[in-house]
Parts: C-alpha cells; sequence; structure tokens
C-alpha cells in the first residue's frame, strides 16, 4: 500500500470510533479536563488515556497541563482539522502506486 494511503487511514481510524468523537466533540468550544471527560464519558483513566494519546498523537486534540494545588490538571482542547478524501489525496495514491510499479 503506498505511503499516503497508509497515512491517511491511519487517521481515518483515530476518528473511527464513537468515544473519540465524543471527546473532540466535547473539547470542541471548551477547554476539558480529563476529570470532567471522564465523568461525562463514564470511563475510566486508562482507557481515557489511550483514547486521548491517539487524538493528540493524530494532531486533532492538544493538552496543556497546569498545576493546581499541587496536582497536574491536564486541560484538552479540539485542534482545527478537516478530513477529506478528494480526489488529490486518490491521485497521490495512484501516483504513489505506479512510482512503486518502475
Amino acid at each position: 500500500m503506498s505511503e499516503t494511503a497508509e497515512e491517511f487511514a491511519s487517521l481515518l481510524k483515530v476518528l473511527a470510533n464513537p468515544v473519540r468523537l465524543k471527546i473532540l466533540a466535547l473539547c470542541l468550544n471548551k477547554e476539558r479536563t480529563s476529570k470532567e471527560l471522564r465523568k461525562k464519558l463514564r470511563l475510566s483513566k486508562p482507557l481515557l488515556i489511550a483514547h486521548v494519546r491517539k487524538l493528540t498523537s493524530a494532531g486533532f486534540l492538544s493538552c496543556r497541563a497546569e498545576v493546581v494545588k499541587g496536582r497536574v490538571v491536564k486541560y484538552y482542547r479540539t485542534e482545527r482539522f478537516e478530513v477529506c478524501c478528494g480526489e488529490e489525496i486518490l491521485k497521490d495514491i495512484l501516483e504513489e502506486l505506479e512510482d512503486s510499479e518502475k
């Protein structure tokens, strides 16, 4: 499979999870703490961390940490993004496939 196809499929995999879409929706207009997200979504801490890691490493979610009363509190916000599989991406994938056949 071409590199472009792999990269695009990876981004789609990150978004192809209802819990991760809910996290992005909750953090769209307001920063949310991990505690708020866990409470709203009824998730365990390890499960939330797993979802948040995937979203942040894909660039869909940003995180900042702040020390509050001696504890580190993480705040999450959805980053602006668009995902579109238009003709240009498909042309790039086709070009990579054709180059690999040479």
